[in-house]
């Protein structure tokens, strides 16, 4: 392949482009200047002709300057062409005033006319050795006519042998930058047909080369075997025809052609049959190329089968969805494609909506709202859930979250979003709203009224606690000096009365008590902490042990029961439990009572178990009831708020409390505390 040089945008050339020519050319700019400055100080100095036999010597200095300059300038084509054009009009005048075709300059011209063929096109090579024939005969009939002068003075030998050792040395010169450039194109030309074998039997896309007379595959590489599920030696020397490339021949007519008219066939789309059966969706690429004299074609081919299958299963997901879901452009919204459910959804049929805009159609309420979110499109790529209002075919507005991812369709960026109409959930959520504020409203209100009933209650206590207390000090003061200083003057039937009159006053003082301490209980403040409950247990059955000594009873006490509670009021609970269970096993031979903790289902259940009296089970429901008691005053002393007290405690901690007896077999009372991290109302 041999490279041209044609014109530049000035003077209509294009420069030498390899490394080689231009290396010619720049030699040939400088040693034209020093060989004709050292002609013409060897004329000067050994011969006698006159300075005018050597114009055109000069004319060649001017040329190589000009193209001097014009290298420098960049403008190497045009420098080219002034030094082979300034070349051969200096030899046309240095033979026209030097001996004619008798001159030696002549044997530089079959020189300059190599150059041009090298340094400018086969075209200027062609013309400048017509020009020189022409030239040569017109000199030849001038001289034949007697109208040339003629110079047959002998040139001194000196001055003969410096110009033959130029143009021997110009020929030299040629011949060799001729032969360097042959080679190094010999070896480009190589190495880039191995970089196309590398190429073409390496790279992923399936690539073949098949001659268009007969469709025989002349090479073929790897990847489009695969394709085919054949081997490459199976292929190379067959027609594709043979192995089942083509399903039908006159497709390949109509491919080849397309082909021969266009020279190239781009992204056509048919099947190949593979050597298993299987037919393949490919896209296909051609490119006409010449080998050997032959029309062939280089074949790229591309399986898009799966694409081709994910395509129509998206296409089915998009239609099918019952999510609104469209596809538009995003530099200005023109609607691609649209599901049914937007249509459904929105109220406009689908072709109002394809090749239309957002904006034709009126969908969004706020135009600025849009070129916002197109802005954060842009920047995030994709957006999640963005509420706005857009607007129904009716005029109806819906509020709607979209979600929007950004797609390239045809290298066009597109607009891939979903619809979801959530107008309802936002009425729903405003209600919801509107009844937690109402609510709110209202849990105020009955706090205001709470705390109004619990300084009432707080009232109530203060009054049962002086108020009450006085006159049942008085009572019990009365009869007790009644009885001191009047006692013998009471008959039996007096004292008895007297005596009743003060178990009453002391009884009613007690329940005074408990109802106070039942009181306290309900609205004093929670602090809630970790409570080692088996610690606990056990420091009150040693102060129930100190208070009465006599008193025997075989207890057993779990250790690492603990629980998260109000200290205070697990303790007091925990009191009446062990109390009671102390007081109704009593009368037992050998009473005993245990305290413990199970688990049950993950969670802890604590109890306290005795074996007293126990109970009738069909009266459970009264035992945690305040004043209720299923003994009388006379086998069981308590005022009926203990175990009233041990409910309060544990609902105020959200947990549960129950009991489980017989009569005659004990009792088993079982509690539970809200989990720590629980929230309990």
């Amino acid at each position: 392949m041999v490279e041209k040089i044609g014109l530049d945008r000035n003077f209509g050339h294009i420069p030498p482009r390899d490394d080689n020519t231009q290396r010619l050319l720049k030699l040939l700019v400088a040693l034209a200047p020093a060989g004709g400055i050292t002609y013409l100080i060897a004329v000067v100095f050994l011969s006698e002709e006159p300075i005018l036999r050597s114009a055109g010597v000069i004319a060649a200095l001017c040329a190589a300057v000009g193209a001097y300059v014009l290298l420098r300038l960049k403008r190497s084509g045009t420098a080219a062409q002034v030094l082979v054009w300034g070349f051969w009009l200096s030899l046309q005048l240095q033979v026209f005033v030097s001996n004619g075709l008798s001159s030696r300059s002549l044997m530089a011209l079959p020189i300059v006319i190599m150059l041009a063929g090298w340094l400018l096109t086969a075209r200027n090579a062609i013309v400048l050795g017509a020009a020189t024939v022409l030239f040569g005969l017109a000199l030849a009939l001038g001289e034949l006519a007697g109208l040339l002068p003629l110079y047959v003075e002998p040139s001194p030998p000196l001055l003969v042998w410096l110009a033959f050792s130029t143009y021997v040395a110009l020929a030299a010169t040629l011949a060799y930058y001729i032969f360097r450039g042959f080679r190094l194109r010999h070896e480009a030309l190589r190495r880039s047909e191995e970089k196309f074998s590398v190429a073409f039997h390496e790279g992923p896309l399936a690539m073949s080369i098949t001659r268009l007379s007969d469709g025989r595959c002349l090479d073929i590489n790897d990847a489009f075997a695969g394709l085919l599920g054949w081997r490459r030696e199976e292929l190379v020397g067959r027609s594709a025809l043979e192995f089942g490339k083509w399903l039908a021949p006159e497709d390949r007519q109509a491919w080849v052609r397309e082909l021969r008219q266009a020279g190239r066939v781009g992204s056509r789309e048919t099947h190949f049959r593979a050597r298993s059966g299987v037919l393949h969706d490919v896209q296909m690429s051609s490119v006409l190329i010449e080998l050997d004299g032959e029309p062939c074609a280089l074949v790229l081919a591309s399986d898009v089968t799966e694409s081709r299958r994910a395509g129509e299963k998206f296409a089915k997901v998009f239609h099918a969805s019952p999510e609104a879901i469209s596809i538009s452009r995003l530099r200005d919204g023109l609607y691609l494609d649209v599901n049914e459910a937007f249509v459904e959804q929105f109220g406009w049929h689908r072709e109002e909506l394809i090749g239309r805009t957002a904006t034709d159609i009126g969908l969004w309420s706020d135009t600025a709202a849009r070129q916002r979110w197109v802005a954060r499109l842009r920047k995030c790529g994709r957006i999640r859930n963005a509420e706005f209002r857009l607007n129904t075919k009716s005029g109806e507005q819906r509020t709607v979250l979209i979600s929007a991812e950004l797609i390239r369709i045809e290298g066009e960026a597109c607009v891939i979003g979903m619809v979801r109409d959530v107008t309802e959930q936002v009425q729903t959520k405003a209600e919801i709203q509107r009844l937690n504020d109402e609510l709110e409203t209202r849990v105020h209100e009955r706090t205001a009224e709470l705390q109004a009933a619990n300084r009432q209650l707080e009232s109530f206590a203060y009054s049962i606690s002086h108020d009450l207390r006085a006159p049942l000090r008085g009572i019990d003061g009365f009869s007790h000096l009644l009885a001191e200083e009047y006692g013998e003057r009471l008959d039996e039937t007096g004292r008895d009365y007297l005596d009743r009159v003060r178990r009453a006053a002391q009884r009613m003082g007690a329940l005074i008590d408990d109802i106070l301490e039942l009181s306290r209980i309900s609205l004093q403040e929670m602090r809630r902490v970790e409570v080692d409950l088996s610690q606990l247990a056990a420091e009150l059955v040693e102060e129930h042990v100190r208070a009465e000594p006599g008193h025997r009873v075989d207890f057993s006490l779990a250790q690492g029961c603990v629980a998260v509670g109000d200290p205070q009021l697990l303790r007091v609970m925990l009191q009446n439990l062990l109390e009671n269970a102390w007081k109704y096993s009593a009368k037992a031979d050998s009473p005993r009572i245990e305290f413990g903790c199970e688990r049950v289902d993950g969670e802890p259940i604590y109890f306290v178990r005795d074996n007293g009296v126990g109970f009738d089970m069909q009266y459970a429901n009264r035992l945690f009831m305040p004043f209720q008691r299923l003994h009388r005053p006379e086998e069981f002393p308590g005022t009926g708020v203990g175990l009233a007290t041990v409910a309060r405690v544990v609902h105020r901690h959200g947990g549960r409390v129950w009991a489980e007896s017989a009569p005659g077999k004990g009792a088993v009372f079982r509690f539970t505390l809200c989990r720590q991290g629980t929230k309990r109302q």
